[in-house]
């Protein structure tokens, strides 16, 4: 478990920019500049060990973050008061603007297989640098220490320092990738399938929904950098939340995902309820038959209702009210679900914590019941889920943001796996269940591949 924070810089100067109180509090101090930059272009030049990645499903404002000031993670966890308490601790004593990125696994408190270790049980850092778009405007930003404000010149003039050969938008166009496994195949897959129409058909388990996964290795003809992945993964039209944390050079994962876990505005929490699945259509016509299936579906309904009232139960029991809004379709470029959103007002003395824990694992990506389901992922999935369908974001002073990172992959040495994963429920097949998958990934191989 490390809380660690950059060593000071030599005191070559007096630190330029706007008045921080965090000066005066021994906290994380905060310089932002306007600047024309492409976040993710900017991410893909900068020479530090360590990176990450956010984007905004909704508003599409972006925060690109290279280099370490504060890092609060560890290799087991038993919930997320554990390493939630620190973050607090760090944003009471720093300047406005200024957040943690970062999530945590699946299963914290299970040990993770080998190409997991890197990430740990949980990892938020404060970024050295950022590039940042947010409301239409670009700018540039330094987190530092007091103890640093007489360097800061030099601070500002490494963040602002052009590298050489800055990629253009063509050193980020999508990646063709072959030669893939899976894991399960296609006959392991089915055999996963069956196993958890057993376990729900069995009266006396408790399972009504399980998410089974799967994971797909690849290759490509070229290196893969973080960045280039990421904007391979990234559709047009994608309405999705985008994630990229690389913590060391050969390790990064990253996330392009339709989920929201949950959004806070001081005491105002919204969810979602996201289950159930269709392809988007060849045409039109198709789309709109593909969609009004999708609606009709008794499985599928099943499958959203289940998330839906697990999300349901959780808020009633952290918020003074709740809310629910209609069932309706959301549609991304390759396929297609049902989404209802969620909100309340946290009761006081709830907090990111509460809400993580009472939250993740939504039915959704483990099953309901959620110990039930966590049991039979233990038991029968053949593979280390590591940060897969974990919570991902930021965490602010009043406000936070985290996503279900699912549509994951990770690079590991070289080597790159893709996670995707389907709910089975009462009327699941394993034939409709693999369809899902491939439509999940379709867009990432080359033809054959």
């Amino acid at each position: 478990m490390s809380d660690v924070a950059s060593p000071p810089l030599p005191r070559t100067g007096s630190a330029n920019g706007r008045a921080a109180s965090s000066h005066d509090k021994g906290g994380i101090c905060r310089v932002e500049m306007a600047a024309g930059v492409e976040p993710l272009a900017w991410l893909a030049s900068r020479p530090e060990q360590e990176l990450c990645y956010w984007a905004d499903r909704d508003t599409q404002d972006e925060s690109a973050a290279a280099g370490v000031l504060i890092d609060v993670s560890g290799s087991t966890a038993s919930g997320a008061a554990s390493w939630m308490e620190r973050v607090t601790a760090h944003l009471d004593a720093a300047d406005r603007g200024v957040r943690f990125y970062g999530g945590a696994r699946f299963d914290p408190p299970a040990p993770p297989a080998p190409e997991w270790r890197a990430l740990g049980a949980y990892r938020f850092v404060v970024p050295r640098f950022e590039a940042v778009r947010r409301g239409g405007r670009t700018l540039l930003a330094c987190n530092f220490r007091p103890s640093e404000r007489d360097g800061l010149p030099e601070l500002l003039a490494e963040m602002r320092r052009p590298p050489a050969g800055v990629p253009g938008p063509a050193a980020l166009a999508p990646l063709r990738l072959q030669r893939r496994t899976d894991t399960p195949d296609r006959s392991g897959w089915e055999a996963l399938v069956r196993t958890a129409l057993r376990a729900i058909d069995d009266p006396s388990d408790p399972l009504t929904k399980v998410v089974v996964a799967r994971r797909t290795g690849a290759t490509a003809p070229v290196p893969i950098t973080p960045p280039a992945l990421l904007s391979a993964m990234i559709r047009a039209d994608d309405r999705s939340f985008r994630f990229l944390v690389q913590p060391r050079p050969g390790t990064a994962f990253i996330s392009v995902t339709p989920e929201r876990l949950f959004s806070l505005r001081g005491r105002s929490v919204e969810t979602e309820a996201i289950a159930g699945t269709r392809r988007r259509g060849s045409s039109a016509q198709d789309d709109r038959r593909l969609r009004s299936e999708l609606a009709a579906s008794v499985k599928d309904l099943l499958e959203h209702r289940i998330v839906h009232d697990a999300l349901a139960g959780a808020l009633g029991g952290l918020c003074t009210h709740t809310t629910t809004g209609p069932t309706e379709v959301l549609a991304l470029p390759a396929v297609q679900h049902l989404m209802s959103r969620l909100s309340g007002r946290l009761a006081p003395g709830v907090g990111v914590a509460d809400l993580i824990d009472a939250i993740h694992p939504t039915p959704a990506v483990g099953g309901e019941p959620a110990d039930a389901a966590r049991r039979f992922l233990a038991r029968h999935e053949p593979f280390d889920r590591g940060w897969y369908a974990a919570p991902v974001g930021w965490i602010g002073q009043g406000e936070a943001t985290l996503a279900v990172a699912i549509r994951s992959a990770l690079i590991d040495d070289g080597a790159v796996s893709f996670y995707t994963g389907n709910g089975v429920v009462t009327g699941s097949t394993p034939d409709a269940e693999w369809a899902e998958l491939e439509a999940k990934v379709s867009g990432y191989f080359a033809s054959g591949g």
